[in-house]
């Protein structure tokens, strides 16, 4: 019921779960959290969990991946107080509980204490093994907080390493602005492991090739993808379009955006038209625009700014005004310190620092 986020029906199962007696029982308990927990009711989780008579470690895992999940996004004084609970409830945190809670560790290395450092310590104390999820989860936090140094150093450390394994580290560097060390991870990982790249791998690895000197390997990674036949995922295909457009390469990037094997939305249209932008294209970007605008696309403050910076580095200032007055009267979007920036510097460029 959880996979389906069917509460109702979810709800019917707790039912008949206390009906019968098996509401007592610590397995039927812990998928009863779970559900709950899939179908974004926290409420009904913690009800479960403080009806228990008896929990297990699985129990304490399932209810603080819940509440991780609901909404958190740090590790504060609270979480450690129910990790504290756990522990005197007599039950010693295990791997799944780990790497429930490490996503909120890798806010600001700069905070202190230093949850993830410490929680790696602990995991280290009580030999729990790198399985490939903890491990991910480590290198994951340890690049969020800028150092990808001791994310490698938890990579090189594992044992068994799988394409999710790769997929996080590489993402890390990339994150990190280590291109280089990106790509040869990438090379790395086919080579001398023999895996091969997935979906979110490439997306991962194609913003590391933004850049006219890594274009042979951002096209080689395009070549991989229409032999996969993944050409149909938008967001890879919209992360090509970025990379081709990066790179300067804007007819390639416009081929891709022209493939019909993929539904455009509407970060392909921004995207295309942000490349034509970053290169001059002023008129090319204005024109796909208002193709945009007619086919009645959502807008958003991504692709305004992206049409006004577009307008801007043209100096097509009075066709940016112009797109200016019409998204926040016509289209209903605020002005954003983007957005204002935008106008700021078009008015700037075209000698006038004040607007009436």
């Amino acid at each position: 019921m959880g996979e389906m986020g069917n509460l109702v029906a979810g709800k019917l199962v707790h039912g008949r779960s206390v009906r019968v007696g098996f509401d007592s029982d610590i397995v039927v308990s812990n998928s009863l959290m779970s559900m709950y927990c899939k179908c974004s009711s926290f409420g009904d989780c913690r009800k479960v969990f403080d009806e228990m008579p008896q929990r297990n470690v699985g129990s304490w895992s399932v209810f603080l991946a819940g509440y991780v999940g609901f909404g958190k996004q740090s590790f504060d004084q609270e979480l450690l107080g129910l990790i504290k609970c756990m522990q005197i409830d007599g039950m010693k945190p295990d791997g799944f509980t780990i790497s429930s809670i490490l996503p909120l560790c890798g806010v600001d290395s700069r905070k202190w204490p230093d949850y993830g450092g410490e929680l790696h310590c602990y995991i280290l104390r009580n030999g729990l093994s790198f399985d490939v999820h903890l491990g991910c989860c480590l290198i994951d936090m340890y690049s969020k907080s800028g150092r990808i140094f001791k994310g490698r150093r938890v990579f090189d450390q594992m044992r068994s390493r799988n394409v999710y394994t790769w997929t996080s580290i590489i993402n890390g560097y990339t994150k990190n602005g280590d291109s280089d060390e990106a790509l040869s991870l990438f090379h790395e990982m086919q080579v001398k492991d023999g895996i091969e790249p997935n979906r979110v791998t490439l997306l991962s690895v194609l913003p590391a090739c933004n850049s006219h000197g890594c274009l042979r390997i951002g096209k080689q990674i395009h070549g991989f993808v229409v032999r996969k036949v993944l050409n149909c995922n938008v967001s890879l295909s919209n992360a090509l379009i970025d990379m081709y457009s990066k790179c300067g390469s804007l007819d390639l990037a416009r081929r891709v955006f022209e493939d019909e094997s993929f539904c455009k939305d509407a970060i392909s249209w921004t995207s295309m038209i942000s490349g034509y932008g970053l290169h001059g294209k002023g008129k090319e970007a204005l024109s796909l625009y208002s193709k945009m605008v007619l086919q009645r696309i959502s807008l958003d403050t991504i692709t305004v700014v992206g049409i006004l910076s577009a307008c801007g580095r043209s100096g097509l200032i009075n066709e940016g005004l112009k797109i200016y007055d019409s998204v926040v009267n016509d289209h209903g979007i605020k002005p954003t310190v983007e957005i204002c920036a935008c106008v700021v510097d078009m008015l700037g460029r075209s000698g006038n620092s004040i607007e009436h």
